[in-house]
């Protein structure tokens, strides 16, 4: 159901994410509908290390050729298709990426990222903390918005990524916090 809501916003998010992955990356490959586009609109060109606690995303890179998988273990969250706990924060610890791609659930320009689940925050805080830089895949309702679990500050949030119809009085705040924005 998530993965028809706005899929084209999705999908533009997704292509522009893409083009900021580089040959020979280690990559946090967050769980979500907007995660799952971009391994969808991965280069088959791309040589690189991705690490997922996403199945889906695991299996829809099962063909690329020069994409290295690491799915995540740990306690699969039904709902998300994603893994969680203790085990999940154990195998991102010995990691360090040089970006994470974190699909958002709320994003507020005052509160940072948030998330309804409390597992889920561990998870991808670590993989925030543990990545040189993050992006954050985020359409436009979901922007301003709060969960009741943060995950970070927007200081740990390097840029967003967003749809182009979001105004630019909403993007502001997040401006003034020196977050880049990239709206395909």
């Amino acid at each position: 159901m998530r993965q028809e809501h706005a899929p084209q916003a999705k999908a533009a998010i997704a292509r522009a994410a893409v083009q900021l992955l580089r040959n020979g990356h280690v990559i946090f490959l967050d769980g979500g509908t907007t995660t799952l586009q971009v391994a969808q609109y991965l280069p088959r060109t791309l040589h690189a290390t991705i690490i997922t606690n996403s199945p889906p995303i695991a299996l829809a890179l099962a063909e690329h050729a020069y994409v290295d998988v690491y799915l995540i273990g740990g306690q699969l969250f039904k709902s998300s298709l994603i893994t969680v706990g203790a085990a999940a924060i154990a195998e991102v610890q010995m990691t360090r990426a040089d970006v994470c791609l974190v699909g958002v659930c709320s994003l507020h320009p005052e509160h940072g990222l948030s998330v309804p689940d409390r597992e889920e925050a561990y998870l991808k805080r670590l993989m925030i903390t543990n990545a040189a830089e993050t992006m954050a895949l985020v359409s436009a309702e979901k922007l301003g918005t709060l969960a009741p679990y943060i995950v970070a500050p927007l200081r740990d949030i390097t840029g967003i990524v967003t749809d182009a119809s979001v105004p630019t009085e909403t993007l502001t705040p997040y401006r003034a916090h020196g977050i880049m924005i990239i709206q395909p």
